[in-house]
C-alpha cells in the first residue's frame, strides 16, 4: 500500500511536467521522456518482483497522455522494466553513472519500440534514420536530466542501504 502511495504522486508529477512543460523542456523536436525516467528511477530504488508490472502501469499512463494508440508504450515500458530487472539481478546497478547509462539505453529502446509499433500500425510514416536519431537524442536528453537526479537519490539512499545491510547481517 505504501508503494502505491509513493508511486502515484511521482507519476502524476512526471505526467504534468511531461505534458505542460514540454515546450519549455524541448530542444527543437527533442524532449526528455520524464515518464520513462520515473519508471526507471522506481526500478533503481525498488527491489521487488512486481517492478516490471509497475513500470508497465507507468507506461499505460504515458500512453494515456500521449497522442497515439494505447498499448505500444505500455508494452515497451513493461519489456524495459523486465529487462532492467533481469540485468539488475546479474549486475550491481547502484552507481549513478551506471544507472545513467542504463537510462540512456533503455529510453532510446523504448522510443524505438514505440516508433516501430506506430509505424507498423500506420500511425507514423517517419523514415528509419530520423527515427533512430530522434530516439537516441531523446535517450541522451533524458539521461542528461537523470544524472543529477540519480546522484542526489544515491546520496540520500546510501545511508538507508547501509542500515538495511547491517540489519540483514545481524
Amino acid at each position: 500500500m505504501i508503494r502505491i502511495l509513493a508511486i502515484l504522486p511521482t507519476v502524476w508529477l512526471a505526467a504534468v511536467m511531461d505534458t505542460s512543460l514540454a515546450p519549455v523542456w524541448s530542444i527543437g523536436i527533442v524532449a526528455p521522456d520524464l515518464m520513462a525516467l520515473a519508471a526507471l528511477t522506481w526500478i533503481f530504488l525498488s527491489r521487488h518482483r512486481s517492478d516490471p508490472l509497475w513500470v508497465g502501469i507507468i507506461g499505460l499512463a504515458a500512453d494515456l497522455i500521449a497522442a497515439g494508440r494505447v498499448g505500444p508504450g505500455m508494452a515497451a515500458f513493461a519489456l524495459a522494466g523486465y529487462g532492467l530487472t533481469v540485468l539488475r539481478s546479474h549486475v550491481r546497478l547502484d552507481k549513478p553513472v551506471l544507472q545513467t547509462i542504463c537510462v540512456w539505453i533503455i529510453v532510446t529502446l523504448i522510443a524505438l519500440l514505440v516508433t516501430v509499433a506506430g509505424r507498423l500500425l500506420g500511425d507514423t510514416m517517419s523514415n528509419w534514420p530520423s527515427a533512430l536519431t530522434l530516439a537516441g537524442a531523446v535517450g541522451a536528453y533524458t539521461a542528461a536530466i537523470a544524472l543529477p537526479l540519480l546522484l542526489v537519490m544515491g546520496w540520500l539512499w546510501e545511508p538507508l542501504t547501509g542500515i538495511r545491510a547491517g540489519r540483514e547481517a545481524a
